[in-house]
């Protein structure tokens, strides 16, 4: 962690939070921001085949959260942590083992019922093989807990991938979606709306009308871009 807070902060990254000893654990840990101020936590441990580490969304009722994503997509609490001296507990979700795989972390901060959240999260994609038959367990998930679909399941337009989309209680967007099972994935995506210099340039080649989607992995072969109306 050390070693690439310095690499960013060469390349004139914002380093919000110096890395060093998590408050109450021995975790290393520091957090830095992209050009859009989007915030990343660097986390040191060993060699795992999946280094994209965990999503952490802020929930204001964390059983019922838990409950949510358990019956809605069928991730698994892998463990939970209670730091009542700094007023906040974390639970760990995900389909296979933390360090295998990238998990969901699920923060409770102790009287906090409500978040705001703006206009640059987009959603989290989750893989499935087939989105029709999520929608259906979303739906009554959704009227037992809260949340709502908000996509209808069914093809983009223009590109062979399937999605249908929901909200959580706390108003988390999440996408199911059959090009990340195409892939091998489950739980592998996170888009966020970035106002990047470097679409510059197709926007001008492929005109206005179009939003690009750049979809960035350590795996070069999941590297795309793709565009859609």
């Amino acid at each position: 962690v050390y070693k690439l807070v310095e690499k960013v902060r060469s390349l004139g990254g914002n380093v919000s939070r110096e890395p060093g000893a998590v408050k109450g654990g021995n975790s290393i840990i520091a957090f830095v921001k992209d050009p859009d101020g989007y915030a990343f936590e660097l986390i040191q441990r060993g060699p795992t085949p999946e280094p994209l580490c965990q999503i952490m969304l802020r929930v204001g009722d964390l059983e019922r959260s838990i409950k949510f994503y358990e019956k809605a997509v069928g991730l698994k609490v892998l463990r939970t942590i209670d730091r009542p001296e700094y007023k906040y507990t974390l639970a760990m979700l995900g389909f296979g083992p933390e360090l295998e795989s990238t998990v969901l972390e699920l923060t409770y901060n102790y009287g906090v019922t409500e978040y705001s959240k703006g206009n640059a999260y987009a959603q989290v994609a989750i893989g499935t093989d087939d989105v029709y038959k999520s929608a259906e367990v979303v739906k009554l998930v959704t009227e037992e807990l809260g949340g709502k679909i908000t996509r209808q399941p069914g093809p983009i337009p223009g590109i062979n991938t399937k999605i249908t989309s929901f909200l959580d209680p706390d108003g988390w967007k999440t996408d199911r979606n059959s090009r990340c099972a195409l892939f091998g994935g489950r739980f592998n995506m996170l888009c966020l709306h970035w106002n990047g210099r470097f679409l510059a340039n197709f926007r001008q080649q492929y005109g206005k009308g179009y939003q690009f989607r750049l979809l960035i992995a350590y795996d070069e072969s999941d590297i795309d871009i793709d565009s859609k109306r």
